[in-house]
């Protein structure tokens, strides 16, 4: 294979962001033909097709989608080169680089801590990112961040993990349901009910579905999301009650849904993550330290 161009990345790269040969030539100031030519160009190097054509959109071929999955990592290093170079330039710190999980991100856990982490460091640039939890170890291990927050357990052998916060699931129901005035909800409260859950996929579901079983109250799933932050939406629209982490509950606006404790307890931990082999900064122990002190004065703690 010959060399791989770093224009023709950076096509394919804009193509899968807009969808279009068109909206990605617009995306990087080039003409639509400049942009196709590209794309031809790395398909020949690859020696198969990224995109199949139909009419005048592209859709991400099979082996597209996993080319696209192992190079990710390098394309996001791409576009973060104008900013090194910057900060070379003008002598300024490197930034700390974060990346959370979505119920994490957006939650109150991380926005109030990044507030109060910056109070200690006022100076210091962030770069934050949304990584999902199937990826976010690869990402840490590739070094496209410094330090990862993620639910546990955490498995890649490169890795070191220190959790700061241990928390319980919780029931959802739509605002005004009947079980809203029970203190707590448990398997068999839920049945004849449209239960909303994420995917298999998902720790959450995971666990969720040994807790059925241990409970002997297997339920049939009305609708599979593929998040707890769906999942959520969807019962504060009134589709259905739902089992989900406390932190993707908080994106929802106050009196939408009722939140109770689950019982049996299902418990999840939370953790940063970093690489063994590059030691703990003092800037990245603090924001955990951070972490903890906010997650230990969580209601559900």
């Amino acid at each position: 294979m010959k060399n791989l161009r770093i224009r023709q990345l950076k096509a394919y790269q804009a193509i899968v962001s807009t969808g279009s040969a068109t909206a990605a030539a617009e995306l990087l100031s080039l003409t639509q033909p400049a942009v196709s030519r590209a794309l031809a160009a790395l398909e020949a190097d690859l020696g198969f097709q990224l995109f199949e054509r139909r009419g005048r959109h592209l859709v991400h071929s099979d082996k597209g989608r996993r080319f696209y999955r192992m190079i990710e990592s390098t394309l996001t290093g791409l576009d973060a080169l104008p900013d090194i170079v910057e900060d070379i330039r003008l002598e300024r710190g490197s930034p700390l680089r974060i990346s959370a999980i979505g119920p994490l991100m957006f939650s109150e856990l991380v926005p109030t801590a990044l507030m109060r982490f910056q109070t200690v460091y006022p100076d210091l640039r962030l770069d934050v990112s949304w990584v999902d939890r199937l990826d976010i170890e690869d990402w840490i291990v590739n070094q496209n961040s410094d330090i990862g927050l993620t639910l546990m357990p955490v498995e890649h052998p490169l890795l070191e993990a220190r959790e700061f916060v241990s928390v319980n699931a919780v029931a959802l129901l739509p605002a005004g349901h009947a079980l809203a005035e029970k203190s707590e909800i448990g398997p068999s409260d839920f049945r004849g009910e449209r239960l909303i859950v994420p995917a298999r996929k998902t720790r959450l579901r995971q666990l969720a579905d040994k807790c059925m079983l241990e409970a002997k109250h297997p339920l049939p799933i009305a609708i599979q999301t593929s998040t707890a932050i769906a999942s959520c939406h969807l019962v504060a629209a009134g589709l259905g009650v739902g089992i989900s982490d406390p932190f993707s509950a908080t994106g929802i606006r106050q009196g939408q849904i009722a939140v109770r404790p689950w019982r049996p307890s299902i418990r999840m931990s939370y953790a940063a993550i970093w690489l063994k082999s590059r030691e703990l900064s003092e800037r990245s122990a603090c924001l955990i330290e951070t972490l903890r002190d906010i997650g230990e004065n969580m209601p559900d703690h």
